[in-house]
């Protein structure tokens, strides 16, 4: 199991990499049959789940397309762009994403860590091969104009990555990321 979270009623929202991938528990541990959550769109491993205010549900992971959006019952919500939209790279400098315009939409490689932030937008950090990725997307999964994020790509002659494994939002409202620092041989 690799993500949990739990939804207003309770009801305990489990992934990883499992049959179906996908599941939700009842009270008392037992799974509940009524979720819809074993879809397609979900044919990998799922590395974060986060529940929004609406009660819909974010799932990232290493699957087609890497996010996905459901309704509270498992059903997949249709109004989730397919695109959602990508922050422009940034720099990295003394442990900070320093933030630029917005570019074209894309998601380069899983998504390992979604946080709902107070306002309703959502972080999400992942990546891989050659770029991690921390994108802002506002409470209904569009672009958001705000500046914050952005691919991490490695620039100039410099040959490090740094993928986004976590990011979370610390009581004061601040936004924590943890990378992992990879080093790409050059070719």
């Amino acid at each position: 199991m690799g993500a949990i979270a739990v939804q207003a009623d309770g009801k305990i929202l489990i992934g990883g990499v499992f049959t179906g991938y996908l599941k939700r528990l009842n009270y008392d541990g037992s799974e509940d049959t009524g979720f819809a959550g074993n879809l397609p769109t979900i044919d990998g491993q799922v590395a974060t789940i986060a529940v929004q205010a609406d009660g819909k549900i974010l799932v990232g992971g290493a699957f087609t397309g890497y996010l996905t959006r459901l309704n509270a019952d498992g059903t997949l919500d249709t109004s989730l762009p397919a695109r959602p939209v990508q922050l422009a790279p940034a720099a990295y400098r003394a442990g900070r994403i320093q933030p630029s315009a917005f570019i074209a939409p894309s998601l380069s490689g899983p998504v390992f860590s979604i946080v709902v932030l107070r306002d309703g937008r959502i972080l999400i950090g992942g990546g891989a091969g050659s770029s991690g990725i921390l994108v802002r997307l506002g409470a209904g999964g569009g672009g958001d104009s705000g500046g914050g994020g952005g691919e991490l790509p490695p620039t100039g002659a410099d040959t490090t990555v740094f993928i986004v494994f976590a990011v979370m939002l610390l009581a004061a409202g601040t936004v924590l990321v943890t990378t992992r620092r990879r080093t790409i041989s050059p070719r």
